[in-house]
Order: structure tokens, then sequence, then C-alpha cells
């Protein structure tokens, strides 16, 4: 009688895998709230979009544009997942590479910004220690209008070039006399910057 034999599917591991880094997509969240912004922003054509390293330094890799959202959200996590193209030519992004994502939403012409660390929450809502031509503070109300990477556009109660300060705003009240420095080169109590268009 003949022998029946019978073989078993086996799997096989492959020995190369091809990615393609040029162009290169990079897939990131964003929460939820923030889709208004993108969709409105892409109605208005191509939206901008920057990785940069996932270290303090912050440089920028490469610059790219935003292709589309995913068409559902995470109601765990309260995210949707956008993507994002970039050409690549230089090789500065990598398969499997962390970084941080910006997607341009808007551009605001002559916005007056200041350094968020100069907004101050009182009682009655946010606040600045503007500095008087004698030295001493006084207490501005504003309104912030926008707030990112550590800059906060103020849509009301400051004038563009007022100084500000920085630093050690909890020991001061109205009329107290600072020494004004240069918060961009050395920051100490009592630093002080100016509001500036952007």
């Amino acid at each position: 009688m003949p022998a029946i034999s019978s073989r078993s599917a086996q799997t096989t591991t492959g020995i190369l895998s091809i990615t393609q880094d040029k162009p290169i997509a990079v897939v990131f969240t964003l929460p939820e709230a923030d889709l208004a912004q993108v969709q409105t922003a892409q109605s208005k054509g191509e939206v901008p979009v920057q990785a940069s390293n996932s270290e303090d330094s912050g440089k920028v890799l490469a610059t790219g544009t935003l292709v589309t959202p995913n068409n559902t959200i995470n109601t765990t996590t309260g995210t949707i997942s956008l993507k994002a193209k970039f050409a690549n030519d230089d090789d500065h992004l990598w398969p499997g590479q962390f970084v941080n994502i910006r997607v341009q939403v808007d551009t605001l012409h002559k916005a007056v910004t200041i350094p968020s660390l100069a907004v101050q929450h009182g009682p009655d809502g946010l606040f600045v220690y503007t500095v008087k031509p004698d030295q001493t503070v006084a207490q501005a109300n504003i309104q912030v209008g926008y707030q990112d990477a550590g800059r906060s556009v103020v849509t009301k109660g400051l004038a563009e070039n007022q100084s500000v300060v920085v630093s050690g705003q909890s020991r001061l009240g109205p009329g107290t006399h600072v020494k004004a420095t240069d918060a961009s080169k050395t920051p100490k109590p009592s630093a002080t910057a100016n509001a500036s268009p952007s």
C-alpha cells in the first residue's frame, strides 16, 4: 500500500524590506478641537507643515504639505490622525524616526506678540506688567488671541514696542521700580522684553 505523505505550510521571513523615503510621509495626531482650523486652512489651499527633531533644539528638518486628515476621530484619546508629505531630497527624514510636527493654519499680520512668560492670571483676567519711561511698572489688562511656541498674540490692551516684565512678577506691584535688561541675552528677575509685531 502506498504511503500517504502530508506537507505543512511553512512561513518564510523576507530577507529585505523596501521602504520609500523620497517622498516620505509622516503620520501624526492633533486634538480633535484643532480639526476645524485645519479644515478651514485646507479650504484656502495647501497647508504648510514643518518637521523638526524631537530634541530641545527644535531644528527644522523638512517642510512639506498636509495631505489629508483621517475620516474618524479616536474617541479614546480625543485625537485625529493626519498625514503630511515631504520631498525629503536631503534625507533629513528617515523611516521610523520620531519628529515634532507644526501645521501652519493661518498667518497673522501686524500682530502684537510677547513672550508667554509675561502673561499673568488675575481675578479680572489676564494682565502683564508694563515698564514705564521712569522704570516703574504698571499693570495692563490684556486679551490673548493665540499662544504658540512660547509666544502670545495680544489682541487688546498692549501697543507695539511696549516693554513687559517676563520674570519676577510675584515681587511686583504698580509703581515698583525695576531695572530693565535684555531678556534674550540675560534672563534675570524683572527682565523685560518688547512687544513686537510678527
